[in-house]
C-alpha cells in the first residue's frame, strides 16, 4: 500500500493506493519532474510515470509504460485545447493521449531527437519541442517541421521555451534568446543587452513582459527593452535555472542549479529566500509552476510542495509524497 497526500479545498486528503504489483521503486514516484494544470485536473510527471489528481484533490488516475507512455520518466507535460496531452519520455520522443488513444513519435517520425527538454503549446495548439541538440519541433496536427541554425535560431541547445499573448515563441539558447514571429525568427543576444551565456528560464508575465533567467542574473524584455533586475544580497551563484510567475504576480526564480539551487520569491521589488524554515524540506527544486487555486508549487526529488499565496508570511507544506 502506498500514502500519497495531495491538496484539496479542505486541506491535504491522505489517498491509500494499492497495486496488485508495484510497479516501480516508491522513490522514483518522488522525483517530480513536471507539472501541468488544467481547470479541473493536476497532471504531475515523476519517475514513475503520471499521477492525475481531480479539483477536490483526489488522485483520478495514474499512467505508465503499461499504459502507453514510452517512458515513466516524465521530463515535461503539456496540455491542448482539444483535450490532447502531450509528454515528453526521457530519450524516448514524445507521447501523445487523446482520450484513451496512445501514440509515440520519435525521430523516425520527423522529430528532430528523442530527447525533448520541454513541450509547450501555442495559440494555435501547435506543439513545439525543445532538444538539447538539434533545435526545436512544431506539429501542427499532422506533420512535424523542425528549426535549427540553419533556419533562424541562434543555437541547436534549447535550455526553454514561453509563449506570449500574441503567440510570439521565445526560445532561451546558449547564444541568446531567439524570437519566433510571423514565420520569422530573430535573435536579441549580447548586442541587445543580454549577458553572455545561456538563457535557462522564461516567464511572460501579465502584462506581456518576458523574463529570463541566465547564467548571470534575471532579466527582463518589453517593448524591445532588455533590463537587468537586480539579484538577492545573499545568493551564491548568479545562474537562474528556473521562473514562474504566479497569479499574484510574484516572480519565484531558482537561484543555482535544480541540485543545489536557492528558492527566493520577488515581491515589491524586494527577493525572499525560503528553504527548510519555511517548511520547503528538499533539496533538489526540479520543476516549479501554478496549481488549480494559484499558489505556488514546486517538484522536488522528496514530493511537490505547494505555498500558500494568500497567507502573509508564505509557507510550504509537502503535497504530494509517495510511501
Amino acid at each position: 500500500m502506498r500514502a500519497l497526500f495531495v491538496p484539496s479545498l479542505l486541506g491535504f486528503i491522505i489517498v491509500s493506493l494499492t497495486f496488485a504489483q508495484p510497479r516501480t521503486p516508491f522513490q522514483a514516484a518522488n522525483i517530480v519532474r513536471s507539472i501541468a494544470v488544467e481547470k479541473q485536473n493536476t497532471w504531475v510527471g515523476t519517475d514513475a510515470g503520471v499521477f492525475v489528481c481531480d479539483k477536490q484533490g483526489t488522485v483520478i488516475q495514474n499512467f505508465s509504460k503499461e499504459d502507453g507512455l514510452a517512458s515513466n520518466k516524465i521530463v515535461s507535460i503539456a496540455l491542448t485545447s482539444t483535450g490532447a496531452v502531450w509528454f515528453s519520455c526521457l530519450g524516448n520522443g514524445v507521447t501523445q493521449k487523446m482520450v484513451d488513444q496512445w501514440k509515440t513519435y520519435t525521430g523516425l517520425d520527423g522529430l528532430a531527437s528523442n530527447y525533448i527538454r520541454s513541450i509547450i503549446v501555442d495559440k494555435k495548439d501547435q506543439v513545439w519541442c525543445a532538444t538539447e541538440y538539434h533545435g526545436v519541433s512544431m506539429f501542427n496536427g499532422t506533420t512535424w517541421t523542425c528549426y535549427d541554425s540553419t533556419k533562424g535560431l541562434a543555437d541547436n541547445f534549447i535550455w526553454a521555451m514561453a509563449v506570449d499573448a500574441n503567440n510570439r515563441l521565445y526560445c532561451g539558447t546558449n547564444r541568446g534568446l531567439s524570437i519566433l514571429e510571423g514565420g520569422t525568427w530573430s535573435t536579441l543576444d549580447q548586442a541587445q543587452g543580454l549577458p553572455a551565456g545561456s538563457i535557462r528560464a522564461l516567464s511572460v508575465d501579465p502584462q506581456g513582459s518576458v523574463v529570463l533567467g541566465t547564467d548571470r542574473g534575471v532579466y527582463s524584455l518589453k517593448n524591445g527593452r532588455i533590463k537587468s533586475l537586480a539579484a538577492p544580497a545573499d545568493v551564491t551563484s548568479q545562474r537562474v535555472s528556473s521562473l514562474v510567475i504566479d497569479a499574484k504576480e510574484t516572480l519565484w526564480a531558482l537561484w543555482g542549479t535544480a541540485r543545489k539551487g536557492q528558492l527566493y520569491a520577488l515581491t515589491g521589488g524586494t527577493w525572499q529566500r525560503f528553504g527548510t524554515n519555511q517548511g520547503l524540506t528538499a533539496d533538489h527544486i526540479t520543476v516549479m509552476g501554478t496549481n488549480i487555486e494559484d499558489a505556488f508549487i514546486c517538484g522536488s526529488y522528496k514530493g511537490m510542495f505547494s505555498c500558500n499565496p494568500t497567507t502573509e508570511n508564505k509557507s510550504f507544506s509537502q503535497t504530494l509524497f509517495v510511501e
